[in-house]
């Protein structure tokens, strides 16, 4: 009995597509101490994101604030850190080496199981699923943003397949315990953490249950609906609610962020997919394919890589010739995005961006491509799956699809020199490239179709010959898809920038470093190393966060001297830039240059400190040109925007001192001393969820300066605690506590159902 079922496809096949997703990153065998998979944002974000988490649980404590960039921010509340995601923890409990290479592969084999299971259902063959999942989980969209750090993409959308496969279950099934049950990959999807994608994923999901809803006899329409209806619903509703630990600290996040405030760039003009671009999808390193090739088409390469093989596209106009109502499906998704990717080159980007708010979140136009791939791939095993089934196949593929195969050629050739002639820079090497790119999409494109014919033709009753073409059709795809990936395989060192490593040793080596925290602020530094502050143990004034916070921007914003009063109040003690800056602007070089120039700001507040004045300005602007007065001294007088709960000052003869006697993430504990009554001003990032104890008694938080915190502390000796303890987590948790018992007990329901004699306690079966 084992053996029979051993031998099942339905056991086979997720083992192989492990396999092949190895054998797509095969870097990741390779990988030591040291290093970590892909470049970009993997290295540049996710990296520390991983190491920030896996500290604060090292040191017992959850992490919520992280107050090494941007003056501090509300770390747990960016969806793209995986908190709550659980695929996410293996980067916090495993080393980063090992962690993150997990976390990609398992997201990518989870991505193509889906698929497979998906196109099962919807009546595809074992070989048709087999290859639509690995054109959907091996493509050069997967591959692109393997290789520059975009996994977060990756873990949003491989649940995808699976929302699908459950809409539909649960819609046939009918029961409220399936429709909760459905909403678990839905909740997966949405901790995946890129809200960006979330949206056409849910795009698709929605444009299915629209699909559910007319297909299916006329007479049972109605009640196909309501049981669409009802799926839908409870699905979504208990996916929300699955994932409100997470979903409310983001809203709250977005309510505070720069897309609230309207001041945003609009995403409909940026990166969208050019038309003569649309070559990539027949010979996708046609305009290079860094790092193996350099890259001379329109910016940039990732976010405009969107191939998923030859064989997919020959099958386009095989499913036209057998089209069905699922055909049409498929066919409105691939026309859709298509027509979305290329943004501002059309009407329609521009109209969904202004009357759909979600669309913002996609921010990059080109990225609409995606539900082309997803409905490529899924095509592609419908489409194969139902020539398989036709009766007179042979004598059909004899004329017309010689015929479209020769007119695909020359549409290639056409599109080919068109976007040759519009991007021709004269360099040989292109040249040659090109006509590299051609010949081996030619030599698939004929070796595709000889191998399709073949599967075909053969006899069903042959079942030897029949199997060994088609596994000779799924070797081409791996094949195809993988000629494309293997060169972009990357991997990069996760040592500290020798840059960060020279100003620690500046600083540390300073004799007039202060012996309070301290910010430094990086000048004229590319982003991608601007976060590797955090690896030598420095606070960066800048930095790089998914949300931007409305009103550090504000504080921050159009500062471009770095004298400015903005850095004084952020405790910029430190300047570091890679080029000697200019002499007059009176900062002290504190060590010999080498990679790093290291200047001291003579100017630099304390991040803790008592201020003995206090002016009450509630508008940003006038706020702003108040702090850049002549005249104006930070360090006597704090900007509030509301009148302080008590008196201040007269500043005392002699100085008033703090001293911070513990501190950690989202954590401060100080003793004050001052003859007068005074604000304690910390230069944190006002944000809801910080509390102030004085001696003990909760004390009235205020914004200072627009984007920082103060509290008024009286005369004498007193110990102030500052803590950040969001209650919104808490909030989120419990509802996502609720829906979690909500989901056991429906799942208790199922088995129930399925195995009555196990006697579970619950009623309704």
């Amino acid at each position: 009995m084992l053996r029979e079922i051993a031998r099942k496809p339905s056991f086979l096949l997720p083992a192989l597509l492990a396999l092949l997703t190895l054998l797509f990153l095969p870097q990741s065998l390779r990988l030591t101490e040291g290093q970590m998979l892909g470049t970009g944002d993997a290295r540049a974000l996710v990296f520390h994101w991983n190491n920030m988490a896996r500290a604060a649980w090292q040191e017992g404590r959850f992490p919520f604030w992280d107050p090494y960039i941007l003056g501090g921010y509300p770390f747990f509340s960016n969806p793209q850190v995986g908190l709550f995601y659980p695929l996410g923890w293996l980067n916090i409990l495993l080393p980063a080496h090992i962690g993150f290479t997990v976390y990609t592969l398992l997201s990518i084999w989870v991505a193509a199981v889906g698929q497979l299971c998906f196109v099962r259902r919807m009546g595809g063959s074992w070989l048709g699923a087999l290859l639509a999942a690995m054109a959907f989980a091996f493509g050069g969209f997967m591959a692109a943003r393997v290789s520059y750090g975009h996994s977060v993409f990756i873990t949003t959308i491989c649940w995808l397949p699976w929302m699908l496969m459950a809409l539909e279950w649960s819609a046939r099934r009918a029961r409220w315990w399936a429709g909760v049950i459905a909403g678990i990959p839905v909740a997966l999807a949405i901790l995946g953490g890129h809200t960006g994608m979330l949206v056409y994923v849910l795009l698709i999901w929605t444009a299915f249950a629209l699909y559910l809803g007319l297909t299916g006899p006329r007479e049972s329409r109605r009640q196909r609906w309501r049981a669409v209806t009802v799926a839908v619903l409870l699905s979504g509703s208990t996916g929300l609610l699955l994932s409100a630990v997470q979903t409310l600290p983001l809203l709250q996040a977005l309510l505070a962020s720069t897309r609230a405030a309207g001041t945003f760039d609009d995403p409909g003009l940026h990166w969208s997919l050019p038309p003569l671009h649309l070559i990539a999808f027949l010979v996708p390193t046609y305009f290079g394919a860094p790092p193996a090739t350099p890259y001379w088409g329109a910016e940039n390469f990732v976010e405009l890589t969107y191939y998923v093989g030859i064989l997919p596209l020959i099958c386009i106009p095989l499913a036209w010739q057998r089209r069905t109502r699922l055909t049409w499906f498929y066919g409105a998704l691939m026309a859709f995005g298509l027509l979305a990717a290329l943004g501002s080159r059309t009407p329609l980007y521009p109209l969904l961006t202004r009357f759909i708010i979600l669309f913002r979140l996609g921010r990059a136009p080109a990225r609409a491509a995606f539900l082309l791939v997803f409905a490529a791939s899924a095509l592609l095993g419908d489409t194969l799956t139902r020539w398989e089934r036709e009766e007179h196949a042979p004598a059909k593929l004899k004329t017309r699809h010689v015929l479209l195969a020769a007119a695909a050629l020359l549409l290639m050739w056409a599109v080919g020199a068109a976007a040759a002639l519009l991007h021709h820079t004269g360099a040989m090497l292109h040249f040659w490239h090109r006509a590299a790119g051609w010949a081996w999409a030619v030599a698939l494109l004929g070796a595709n179709a000889l191998l399709l014919w073949r599967y075909l033709t053969t006899s069903p009753v042959a079942h030897r010959p029949r199997r060994c073409w088609g596994a000779a059709l799924a070797f081409l795809l791996m094949l195809d898809l993988c000629a494309f990936a293997w060169p972009l395989a990357t991997t990069s060192s996760t040592a500290p920038h020798p840059f960060w490593v020279e100003v620690q040793q500046a600083i540390a080596a300073d004799p007039s470093a202060p012996d309070t925290p301290q910010r430094v602020l990086p000048w004229g530094i590319d982003l991608n190393i601007e976060m590797d502050a955090e690896l030598v143990g420095l606070r960066n004034i800048f930095g790089y966060n998914s949300i931007e916070f409305a009103a550090y921007r504000e504080l921050t914003r159009e500062q471009f001297d770095p004298r400015s009063p903005v850095y004084d109040l952020l405790g910029a003690a430190y300047v570091a830039a890679p080029q000697p800056l200019r002499e007059d602007l009176d900062l002290k070089l504190v060590a010999e240059p080498g990679a790093a120039y290291v200047y001291r700001r003579e100017r630099a507040l304390p991040l803790a400190r008592l201020v003995h004045e206090a002016r009450v300005i509630a508008e940003n602007a006038a706020a702003r040109a108040q702090l850049h007065a002549p005249g104006f001294d930070p360090a006597r007088t704090a900007i509030l925007t509301t009148a302080p709960p008590c008196e201040v000052g007269p500043a005392p003869a002699s100085g008033a001192t703090v001293r911070v006697s513990a501190e950690r993430p989202g954590y401060w504990s100080l003793e004050t001393e001052s003859a007068a009554p005074a604000l304690l001003v910390l230069s944190e990032l006002a944000y809801p969820g910080w509390r102030a104890m004085v001696d003990g008694a909760p004390t009235r938080v205020m914004t200072a300066y627009i984007a920082l915190q103060a509290v008024c502390v009286p005369a004498g000796q007193h110990r102030v605690i500052w803590e950040f303890r969001p209650a919104i987590f808490w909030w989120g948790a419990a509802i996502s506590t609720v829906a979690a018992l909500c989901v056991a007990v429906a799942l208790a329901c199922l088995l129930a159902r399925r195995f009555p004699h196990l006697q579970l306690p619950i009623r309704g079966r």
